[in-house]
């Protein structure tokens, strides 16, 4: 008798495995492409009398790679070298700068004017350091351009620094020649030491606060940005529904200086969402300027982060043809319409089927958002809600068309402008759906504007007070409609994919139940 409970144990054993695997098989075949890179620039200028010591301290971090949802960490590799200059004469520079940007986010600087020590770029009021360095007169980054923006060249000049701006768009060339009266600089001497840290990949929740952390040279910097923007933005050259959270950090720089240097850390994080509300991809930045000036010390200080996440094979389209905002329960939600009825939108789509409108063609989607479902339509290039309504009374009964008996639901309801509706299948043969009019007459629907969703009929309509849903109606000859049937289409996840641990753990299960139950077999007899 004690085998039986090992057989009992197996049995319970088994949809333990199936549950774990149908939870887990999304986002095990989920992949992201990550872009990071981080950089720090200090220049430092030390006054005693009549002499100075300058410092220039340079740090960068980079990761060009693939992740998975199931491993969202990876070491990256921290390189910092330390520079003493020593500053030389003025001459004036006749320069070139060269910058081109790619859709993709590749960003190229080419200039023949010496001392470059930082590329920061400025788009949609988002601040990124995006190299830095020393004297280099090729560079090749990346960035996010949100559109159009701006790229700021930094040039060490004697003991401080020099900007050169210049206007970029996305997916272009410029050349900009400049004059530049720059105090040369050489380096004394040269130190350089590495070590590594864990970049974790979060992905952030729709329409729910955001926690953000920046070190900056040993110095940590939090926000919570509890609010956030639901907009449209540009990503990868595609503008699409984003959310857009904002965030600071307020601190003191840890920078070995004489006084306090405080610190502002501006958070900025971009959620881009394609076809059916997916999430196509984010991007995330953290930046600092500080600046510091005292008696015996002048200090200059940017750092910064850039994460730009691509999940593969999440599609979008080039530009929705109708963009607009909604409101549901006094939340904002982006809807764009695709061509060929797509969606794109920051909530997410759960049915969305075709409708017929004054006899013109249209679109009745239902999103989901915060767990809470509501409906919308697209009629004449116009996004208009859509008021679920529940029947004030279901009756069931047989009804006489045209001499012949039908089993028919009488749904009455009371409600004004678009609406839907719904009730329960009582007959599992086709059916129906009427709109009664004022004076008792009946006007069959499109046999669009009606749906079945697991057994529950769903009609969308601009309503009358009845409705008869009438199961086995067969029309004559001179009532028969021309209209189409459709299905509606159910947003679901993907069929669940199992790795080679997986079938192993449920083969050892299934053996396990068949040795139990023969062992109880062969104990009975």
């Amino acid at each position: 008798m004690r085998l039986i409970p090992i057989g009992i144990i197996a049995l319970l054993l088994v949809p333990i495995f199936f549950m774990s695997i149908a939870n887990s098989s999304v986002s095990s075949n989920t992949y992201y492409t990550i872009e990071y890179s981080k950089y720090s620039s200090y220049l430092h200028i030390g006054k005693m009398g009549i002499l100075s010591v300058e410092i220039y301290k340079v740090s960068n971090s980079t990761y060009y790679g693939n992740l998975s949802c199931n491993d969202k960490d990876t070491y990256v590799n921290h390189y910092t070298t330390i520079y003493t200059l020593v500053t030389g004469s003025a001459e004036t520079i006749n320069g070139k700068i060269c910058i081109n940007s790619s859709v993709s986010g590749n960003l190229y600087v080419r200039t023949n004017i010496p001392q470059l020590a930082r590329i920061i770029v400025i788009s949609s009021g988002m601040e990124e350091i995006v190299w830095a360095g020393f004297n280099e007169t090729y560079v090749h980054t990346y960035s996010y351009i949100n559109g159009s923006g701006e790229v700021i060249l930094q040039f060490i000049n004697g003991t401080s620094i020099s900007n050169i701006s210049i206007g970029i768009k996305q997916n272009s060339s410029i050349v900009q020649y400049v004059n530049l009266t720059l105090t040369k600089v050489s380096v004394s001497s040269e130190s350089e030491y590495s070590s590594s840290f864990m970049l974790h990949v979060q992905m952030p929740r729709k329409y729910s606060p955001l926690s953000e952390c920046f070190i900056a040279n040993g110095s940590s910097f939090s926000s919570s940005a509890e609010g956030y923007t639901v907009t449209t933005a540009y990503f990868c050259g595609k503008l699409m529904p984003a959310i857009e959270w904002k965030g600071l950090g307020i601190g003191n720089l840890n920078l070995g200086l004489h006084a306090p240097m405080s610190g502002r850390v501006n958070f900025t994080t971009l959620e881009f969402y394609g076809i059916n509300g997916t999430t196509v991809g984010y991007v995330h930045s953290a930046y600092i300027n500080a600046e510091y000036h005292g008696i015996f010390e002048d200090s200059s200080f940017i750092a910064g982060e850039l994460l730009i996440v691509h999940i593969v094979n999440a599609t979008a389209l080039a530009k929705p043809s109708l963009i607009s905002v909604i409101y549901h329960q006094g939340v904002p939600v982006i809807l764009g319409i695709c061509a060929n009825n797509t969606v794109e939108t920051t909530a997410n789509v759960v049915i969305q089927h075709q409708v017929y409108v004054n006899n013109a063609k249209g679109l009745l989607l239902m999103l989901s958002l915060n767990s809470s479902a509501f409906y919308v339509s697209v009629i004449h290039s116009t996004i208009v809600n859509v008021t679920i309504v529940k029947p004030t009374a279901v009756v069931v009964s047989n009804v006489t068309i045209q001499g012949k008996s039908y089993l028919t639901q009488i749904v009455n309801i009371s409600a004004s402008g678009y609406v839907t509706f719904n009730v329960s299948k009582v007959s599992n043969e086709n059916f129906v759906v009427f709109e009664q009019e004022s004076n008792g007459s009946l006007v069959k629907l499109n046999s669009c504007d009606y749906f079945v969703v697991n057994g529950t009929i769903v009609v969308f309509t601009d309503p009358a007070s009845t409705y008869l849903i009438v199961y086995g109606y067969t029309p004559t000859a001179s009532t028969s409609s021309t209209s189409s049937s459709s299905s509606p289409s159910a947003i679901t996840s993907p069929s669940p994919s199992f790795s080679n641990t997986e079938i192993l753990g449920i083969a050892i299960v299934v053996i396990i139940l068949i040795i139990a139950v023969i062992m109880v077999i062969a104990r009975k007899k």
